[in-house]
């Protein structure tokens, strides 16, 4: 496992250089432009991101939803910005397939220990509950058949 992953991590800029040449070829000095915008697209993605985590994730916690689902899209948006940052068509390509799988792809909702799925999630979001407020109120026909110097029958203790 540990020579794949080296020779995958050792491959990865040769295949990113052999990308840029083939592109340099197609489009010539273009290829600088088309490299500059890729590194800026990455950081201002990144710093997207950066910035609104956190309301992604308290508007998921607030609305029932599972929270997983927003650090699913967010992290997928976030790798997505690393690898337009990293020079070459590989990681571009990459990057492109992790960005349009943060805007089609939801994350599966995780049950939660309580059982009503998600981190937090809302019981009355359930079609099953019905949600209210109760209070005892004592019928006072019923109270009357037992005075305080009887003892109820044994049935109703």
């Amino acid at each position: 496992m540990g020579l794949g992953l080296a020779i995958i991590v050792l491959a990865f800029p040769i295949l990113e250089s052999v990308g840029i040449y083939h592109v340099w070829q197609a489009i010539g000095a273009w290829t600088f432009a088309w490299l500059a915008l890729g590194v800026l697209l990455g950081w201002g993605l990144m710093l997207h991101v950066q910035k609104g985590w956190a309301l992604q994730l308290m508007g998921a916690l607030q609305s029932g939803v599972s929270p997983w689902q927003a650090l699913t899209t967010v992290g997928l948006r976030f790798f997505a910005g690393l690898l337009f940052i990293i020079p070459g068509p590989v990681s571009d390509a990459i990057g492109l397939m992790l960005l349009l799988a943060s805007f089609v792809l939801p994350a599966p909702a995780l049950p939660s220990r309580n059982g009503f799925g998600g981190m937090g999630g809302n019981p009355s979001s359930d079609p099953g509950v019905i949600d209210g407020e109760w209070r005892r109120v004592d019928d006072p026909a019923l109270t009357h058949h037992y005075t305080h110097h009887r003892e109820p029958p044994d049935s109703v203790k």
